[in-house]
């Protein structure tokens, strides 16, 4: 009965560790001939020994390395839009995130910070709130002197953000869209939407890496023309 009960408890875990071994039986001839398969969740493997499983139906096996023709690894469901979490993807609750951001012009080059504090509801979704800050100088010509002139230059934005993730492992393809306004003077909408990859620890089911590339266009101190091309935004940080 003990036997039964952890056998239960196994078969209710099975999921990522799902294989399926391809063996011979003993009475076979050939190494080519009579070949079985069995699938179940594997709880132990000792690489050129034996492996051992629990099948679905609640039976341990043990096959032996030399009666094993292969063994099949079940790739696991890992899309994200489903309501149960990965071990590796982000988790509900509350992250905090902190990123570098460098603007892709010519003149100026608007570079600075960003941060974002938000909440994970769905495997699949995050929603936060936002601070972004840039900074550019570049350097004038006087028309009457001739003598150069270095300008400096600024932006603080404020703004929501929604963060749509593809799969729950330690490797997230991402959609980022953020709106929201400048707080400078006389300014206002902004927006951007970029596409990334977060990269998660195995240490650590909260602390990731985050590389992104997109779309943004505001009209502020760095940007006064409202008129101009959007620009190319690239961000990289960390979240916990």
């Amino acid at each position: 009965m003990p036997f039964a009960g952890n056998a239960q408890k196994l078969i209710e875990d099975l999921s990522e560790d799902e294989v399926t071994i391809v063996y011979k039986n003993a009475a076979d001839q050939s190494t080519m001939k009579g070949e079985h398969k069995q699938s179940g969740r594997m709880i132990k493997y000792e690489p050129g020994k034996f492996i051992t499983i629990v099948t679905n139906q609640g039976d341990t096996i043990t096959y032996r390395q030399e009666d094993i023709y292969r063994i099949q690894r079940k790739r696991p469901y890992n899309m994200a839009f489903t309501s149960k979490f990965g071990e590796g993807g982000p988790q509900r609750g509350y992250h905090g995130e902190y990123n570098f951001e460098m603007v892709a012009r010519t003149r100026p080059f608007p570079y600075g910070f960003s941060t974002v504090q938000g909440y994970q509801i769905f495997p699949w979704l995050r929603l936060g709130a936002g601070y972004q800050f840039l900074y550019a100088s570049w350097t004038n010509d006087e028309p009457l002197s001739g003598e150069k002139n270095t300008v400096t230059a600024h932006s603080n934005i404020i703004f929501g953000d929604a963060k749509v993730f593809f799969t729950r492992t330690l490797f997230n393809p991402f959609l980022d869209l953020r709106l929201g306004s400048s707080l400078d003077k006389g300014q206002g909408f902004y927006y951007n939407v970029s596409v990334g990859c977060r990269f998660g620890l195995r240490s650590s089911k909260r602390l990731a890496f985050n590389f992104s590339m997109g779309i943004a266009q505001s009209r502020n101190t760095i940007n006064t023309n409202t008129d101009r091309k959007s620009d190319v935004v690239i961000r990289g940080g960390f979240e916990f």
